[in-house]
């Protein structure tokens, strides 16, 4: 694959790297491409042939899955920096369509592998993908465009009639800047002596590199194996020149000698049983063949695993490779994220396995069976391990009367319906299986498989059990097999944190600031001081910030929690409280796992806490203060909808005038029974909302009937509360549900929602505490002035403009 870029910026010559013009970043392969972009890559058709590609750099995470728009391929993130309200330029400048795309990783939601895997049927996709750390979850959505979809990616196609089908679209080359030592590398440079080599630099400086501005007029190339089909784990180089005279010059450093001038570079296939310890069973099933099986154990696989179950294994040690995974490792539990629906990529990807797997397709509709919810489980399952569903994109049971076309519910309950054919309980659809007893971990340090990033972080960090961050479609993989690849927060090393986050000062201040009010338990309800001053929303906030701040690391975060005897009971985060941080930094973290001194079960020991702190190395970016500038500006951020989406003003906060909310949504992740209960606290004194705004809740079926019966959902009713079930916030994008106007205003209590809201529905959000959301509702408006400032972030602030100047300073 020949990738020749050429940009029109001017050259910055102290860039650090360069070696007589010529810089060589080394590269391992983790998922192939499928397109080369050059008939080969020898010597004399580099000369020749070149292609002019963009390159966009980035050293932002950025979420595939409510950042990019797969039908636009525009990334619609709008507090990213390559977003088009961030960039100046606008228009294709934010398209990743056939760019080279340089990330540091992904972050945030499992199912951007679903996204990639539309961007490449829809021929959206990038040329190529380089990483700064492996991403598993972007590579899984590659590899199943590899395996499922090949006719339609992996080249040309004879048809019947004769005719050739041209591919519809291409797998981008996924690829991660090398960490490994000249050693690994430098075989393929025979000639070039160590001073044209940068083996000072690391792999996070090469990767920072390539976004200086001297790579902005600079000929680059990307040599890798005829066809671009190079394997899986193997290594590529990236040579990037100050013109196409020294770009030569690189090229024939690495050809003198070991490859000859009509030879393209080709490297063996990767053989899985040489890199994974597989059993015997693991191993039939990966190919078919072992060497210690009798013919009688052969059978008895041969009978229990089906064409689904060896597709899962061949992608499962894909991973594993990608993830340098030595063994796989048993699971107890699964829960499903790949179940919404975001294009026919996904439902045409889970009818696959419904093939594969030989399930009789006359079969009553599974979404009615369990549209009354008294069945929880699957007649029949080909599952290995129980698996629960998380939200789908359509309440199955209520999606007419509330008004959800049909052209919308119809492919999310087919989605659904698939997956409960394949043995998914029906019962379960929610973003919390953890808040039901029966769908999560029976004990710290449980090895399970699930999707949907905030309960893969709550699960981890609040519960102890153990669980990657799994990508949409690894997860059912996994669950057909009961394994995953033993590496990451599934090894003990891994869970130890890389980074202490010290908010101690922060909390005291915050605290300090809502200890001040007065709280009138008689007007609200007997509601406490946690909930008047919106104690909530700082838990979500500094999630939000921890997410940010942590740079891919698992954090340690201090808030001074661990000295019990001077801390009083209110400061501590409830359940609720760490269900909103875990949603908010899987938001804006890769990392899977966090720990809260004193609160989160591997820190809440002295001993504990001393070995996490003496196991990092110490320097400024591994212990960062929280401050109450960071606080603010992410509230801002989450209150005003980031972005193009921000038109409150500065001039304007300073008057008093009312802004209409038409929608108050809460419910992201789903409402806990105990976030119920306080929503009947602050309901139950007879007000109701008003006329102009609509209150919408999304929870579980299993909370809903619970919270039915201790009577909770009555008195949310007769305030005006709408109930939605099966889906969430993330998937509920058009009218009816969210307004109908783009200028129209919503309101949430989850910083997860005010993060994605603005990209997926165009719409103007705001956030704020429980307390603040209940307020509006029964006003109908919020006051501009007042808009963003809780009690825990203001001291005497009456305005927004007066706390962005203020909050440049710490509070006392």
């Amino acid at each position: 694959m020949t990738l020749n870029i050429v940009f029109s910026n001017e050259i910055d010559d102290t860039s650090s790297g360069w070696r007589n013009n010529v810089f060589f970043v080394p590269l391992e392969i983790l998922v192939p491409g499928s397109k080369p972009l050059s008939t080969s890559t020898t010597r004399t058709s580099q000369q020749s042939q070149s292609t002019s590609i963009p390159l966009l750099h980035t050293d932002t995470p950025l979420s595939f899955w409510g950042g990019v728009d797969p039908e636009t391929a525009q990334i619609v993130d709008t507090s990213h920096p390559l977003s088009a309200a961030k960039n100046l330029n606008g228009g294709n400048s934010s398209k990743i369509k056939d760019t080279i795309l340089c990330l540091p990783s992904g972050r945030g939601s499992c199912t951007a592998s679903q996204a990639l895997l539309q961007l490449i049927l829809n021929d959206n996709a990038p040329n190529a993908i380089i990483l700064k750390e492996s991403d598993s979850i972007l590579c899984v959505g590659a590899i199943v465009a590899r395996e499922v979809f090949q006719d339609e990616v992996l080249g040309n196609v004879e048809l019947n009639h004769g005719t050739i089908k041209q591919p519809n679209g291409k797998v981008p080359l996924i690829a991660k800047v090398s960490d490994r030592d000249d050693r690994d590398w430098a075989w393929m440079l025979p000639s070039l002596s160590k001073k044209k080599i940068p083996s000072s630099m690391d792999s996070s400086s090469l990767f920072s590199a390539i976004g200086t501005s001297r790579f902005k007029h600079s000929s680059i190339i990307i040599v890798s194996q005829k066809d671009g089909d190079l394997s899986m784990g193997r290594m590529a180089i990236l040579v990037a020149a100050r013109d196409e005279r020294h770009l030569q010059i690189g090229l024939n450093q690495i050809y003198s000698t070991n490859f000859s001038q009509d030879s393209p570079i080709s490297f063996p296939a990767v053989d899985y049983k040489n890199v994974l310890q597989l059993t015997p069973e693991e191993a039939y099933l990966l190919d078919g063949t072992t060497t210690n099986l009798s013919s009688l154990e052969m059978q008895d696989i041969s009978k229990k695993y089906t064409p689904a179950h060896k597709l899962a294994m061949r992608v499962i040690c894909q991973i594993a490779k990608i993830e340098n995974a030595h063994r796989l490792q048993e699971v107890t539990k699964a829960h499903i994220d790949g179940c919404t629906y975001v294009g026919e990529g996904g439902r045409r990807f889970v009818r696959r396995l419904v093939e594969l797997s030989g399930i009789d397709d006359n079969h009553p509709d599974a979404c009615e069976s369990f549209s009354d919810g008294t069945k929880s489980k699957p007649i029949t399952s080909i599952l290995a391990v129980p698996t629960t569903l998380n939200s789908i994109s359509t309440d199955i049971r209520n999606w007419e009367s509330l008004g959800i076309p049909a052209k919308t519910s119809h492919p999310a309950r087919d989605v659904a319906q698939q997956y409960m054919q394949l043995g998914c309980r029906g019962d379960s659809l929610t973003c919390a299986p953890y808040l039901v007893e029966d769908f999560s971990p029976t004990e710290v340090g449980e090895h399970m498989v699930w999707g949907e990033s905030n309960a893969v972080v709550y699960a981890n960090s609040v519960l102890g059990a153990r669980t990657n961050k799994t990508a949409d479609y690894m997860d059912i993989c996994a669950a057909l097999i009961g394994k995953v690849p033993f590496t990451g927060v599934h090894v003990d090393e891994e869970r130890m944190p890389l980074v202490v986050l010290d908010g101690r000062e922060l909390f005291q201040v915050c605290a300090t600031l809502v200890d001040s009010i007065q709280c009138n338990h008689i007007a609200f309800g007997g509601v406490d001081k946690r909930i008047m001053s919106s104690w909530d929303s700082f838990y979500s906030v500094l999630g939000y910030v921890c997410g940010n701040l942590s740079e891919g690391k698992v954090p340690l975060i201090l808030l001074g929690l661990e000295e019990t005897d001077r801390i009083e009971h209110w400061k501590y985060p409830i359940l609720d409280d760490l269900k909103s941080f875990s949603a908010a930094f899987g938001t804006t973290a890769s990392a899977p796992l966090f720990h809260i001194a004193g609160i989160t079960p591997e820190a809440r020991e002295d001993a504990d806490i001393e070995t996490m702190i003496r196991s990092i190395y110490f320097n400024d970016r591994n212990w960062r203060k929280i401050d109450m500038e960071e606080m603010g500006k992410s509230y801002e951020a989450l209150n005003l909808g980031c972005g193009k989406n921000n038109d409150v003003t500065q001039e304007s906060l300073l008057d008093d005038d009312k802004e209409p909310i038409k929608l108050v949504a809460l419910g992201n992740p789903h409402l806990s029974l105990s976030e119920c209960r306080t929503l009947n606290s602050l309901m139950s004194s007879g007000l109701k909302k008003h006329n102009n705004s609509r209150v919408i809740a999304t929870l579980g079926r299993r909370v809903r009937s619970e919270a039915d019966r201790l009577g909770y959902i009555s008195t949310l009713e007769k305030f005006g509360v709408e109930f939605i079930n099966d889906t969430c916030w993330c998937m509920l994008l058009d009218p009816p549900i969210i307004p109908l106007s783009k200028s129209d205003k919503i309101l949430t209590n989850s910083a997860k929602h005010a993060h994605y809201g603005p990209g997926l529905t165009e719409r103007k959000y705001r956030f704020g505490g429980l307390q603040d959301c209940i307020n509006v509702a029964v006003l109908g408006y919020r006051r501009k002035a007042y808009t963003g400032l809780p009690t825990w972030l203001k001291r005497s602030y009456t305005t927004l403009a007066l706390a962005r100047r203020q909050l440049k300073f710490p509070v006392n």
